[in-house]
């Protein structure tokens, strides 16, 4: 490389810099909005895109991104609210949760029906008072949502109680997880009290939390204190 070109470098550097530093508020701004409506394209529906923008308004989103730092699962974390907000319109709920799966998979729709369902914003409340430091929460709530298919177990009326207190043990023995969560709704709920007792006479090195609210039942299965977070 010649001389003059190597000496252009640093300065076309310099600029770039000087020129990032300058930016207003307002270009800043900008440039997430434009970051996030790339993000969004694949979803091909401005109604359901302008909702999703709308989440970042909320409380859930305020309290969530906070201890999110992968890119999509923020994205994910975005849908997830959107789907709350879509329950009474079904058709658009099922159409965004089938360009969620061809987008991320069956498990990018796992991560969002979990927010849909106040499942993380639950979980965040329950290990923020155990944590140590912002940066435990950030690495378990990333976790589990990384983890989505082993550490959440959406519980069916039909479930046999015993047989899904079985494989709850298997996956403690074989993951070790700082937590497993359970969710029921409406007729599963009942179902899901019946694992939660057989766990209390059954588990070692972990204790149970459960929340009621609604039509919606969840417990939480975390290690003991003395283990967790360390």
């Amino acid at each position: 490389m010649h001389s003059k070109e190597q000496s252009l470098i640093p300065n076309v550097a310099e600029g770039v810099t000087k020129g990032v530093l300058s930016w207003g508020k307002e270009e800043i701004k900008t440039l997430a909005k434009n970051f996030l409506d790339k993000k969004l394209i694949f979803i091909n529906n401005k109604e359901t895109i302008d909702l999703v923008k709308e989440q970042l308004k909320s409380g859930d989103w305020s309290l969530c991104k906070q201890y999110l730092k992968d890119k999509n699962l923020k994205i994910l974390v975005q849908l997830g609210l959107t789907l709350r907000k879509l329950e009474s319109k079904p058709e658009q709920l099922q159409d965004l949760k089938n360009k969620i799966v061809n987008k991320y998979g069956a498990k990018g729709v796992h991560v969002a029906e979990v927010v849909q369902n106040g499942i993380l914003t639950e979980f965040v409340g329950s290990i923020a008072s155990k944590a140590h430091s912002e940066h435990q929460i950030i690495e378990s709530v990333e976790n589990i949502l990384l983890n989505v298919d082993k550490f959440f177990l959406f519980i069916k009326s039909t479930d046999s109680p015993e047989k899904k207190v079985q494989e709850i043990n298997i996956k403690l023995q074989a993951n070790n997880p700082d937590a497993i969560i359970l969710f029921s709704y409406k007729s599963a709920i009942e179902t899901c009290k019946q694992i939660k007792i057989l766990l209390e006479s059954d588990l070692k090195n972990y204790y149970l939390e459960s929340k009621e609210e609604k039509d919606k039942y969840l417990v939480f299965i975390f290690r003991e204190s003395a283990d967790l977070f360390e």
